[in-house]
């Protein structure tokens, strides 16, 4: 690690809000940090616009923040980060409304916010570790309508350990979580907010939540459910909520959670529902599922649906043993 002490108003890359870091190599630009540093008023590491494409070597280090402030703030497109642990700061790495950046093999570790906040399209986080995040320990959002994020991998412990609690993994646009695992969080362990579709959850585990599994968000606030979600292949067991939850809605001007397709999981041991699709949720389509010691078998079910007759969703060639199929056609199979 290269660094000199300048005003931070020149600074392009800073290192506790007084140190210039400067690369090792120039086109493109590689920086390398090694060592233990404890900041203290000042973001860890800041990396601000025109670092375009710069690649980040963070795998010998280690930096613990004052609970005030962040870790890495990215305001640059196509940035790498590779490695690094972050301890004790409000947000370990944002990626600030910029684009293409990769996350790998990071740790961020007591979060006193959120310990991941991604804004921007086709930024990925691969291989890195959320531990004890007073908030949300993941959160991929958008930036413009359409934007796209993907988390590969990647492991959530322990998140919302704050009053508010919070959810491992939170999508507030599209995007994709393939093989992750979220475990032991305080809310939802997966989450995709209302409005919200094309994301993909697939592979993963989300296990031991205090709420639901994996929530798919219904009418909120007059926006209407999330919709062309897809929850595919993912061992979802003893969280204290529903495995699988599809939201529903309170009122006719807003649609609950619609055209989402729930296939291949295999849903075990949650306290509630297995697989449960509030009555105002339509047009949704949960098949090939295998979903056993769910719920209390008397008010809650391996597979429900909130609608009596279950005709507003499509359930096929599901494996269970206790269902909510009250009404005449008994349509839950």
């Amino acid at each position: 690690m290269v660094v000199r002490i300048a005003p931070p108003v020149e600074a392009k890359v800073l290192l506790c809000g007084t140190q210039i870091v400067e690369p090792i190599s120039g086109d493109p630009k590689i920086y390398q940090l090694i060592g233990d540093v404890e900041c203290k008023n000042y973001d860890i590491l800041s990396i601000d616009e025109n670092e375009d494409g710069a690649y980040f070597d963070l795998r010998e280090f280690k930096a613990k923040g004052d609970g005030a402030h962040k870790g890495i703030v990215i305001k640059s497109s196509n940035v790498k980060i590779d490695g690094g642990v972050i301890t004790g700061c409000t947000t370990a790495l944002s990626v600030d409304r910029k684009n293409d950046c990769e996350i790998k093999s990071f740790k961020a570790i007591k979060s006193t916010g959120k310990a991941f906040t991604i804004r921007g399209n086709n930024n990925t986080i691969i291989g890195s570790l959320c531990i004890e995040a007073a908030d949300d320990c993941f959160e991929l959002r958008e930036n413009n309508a359409g934007d796209r994020n993907t988390i590969l991998r990647s492991t959530s412990i322990n998140a919302g350990t704050g009053p508010g609690g919070g959810q491992g993994i939170q999508f507030r646009g599209s995007g994709n979580a393939i093989g992750c695992s979220v475990i032991g969080g305080s809310r939802e362990g997966f989450q995709i907010q209302a409005s919200f579709e094309g994301v993909t959850i697939k592979n993963c585990i989300a296990m031991n939540n205090a709420r639901q599994g994996i929530w798919i968000e219904g009418c909120s606030g007059g926006t209407a459910g999330a919709v062309k979600n897809y929850i595919i292949s993912n061992w979802v067991l003893e969280n204290k909520g529903p495995g699988i939850q599809l939201g529903g809605s309170n009122t006719k001007e807003c649609a609950g959670a619609k055209d989402n397709e729930i296939k291949f999981n295999m849903v075990l041991n949650n306290d509630m529902n297995g697989i449960f699709v509030e009555g105002e949720a339509t047009d949704n389509t949960i098949m090939y599922n295998i979903a056993f010691k769910n719920g209390s078998e008397e008010e809650t079910f391996d597979l429900y649906d909130g609608n009596y007759n279950c005709d507003d969703n499509l359930w096929k060639k599901n494996a269970f043993e206790t269902s909510s199929n009250l009404g005449e056609k008994k349509c839950i199979h």
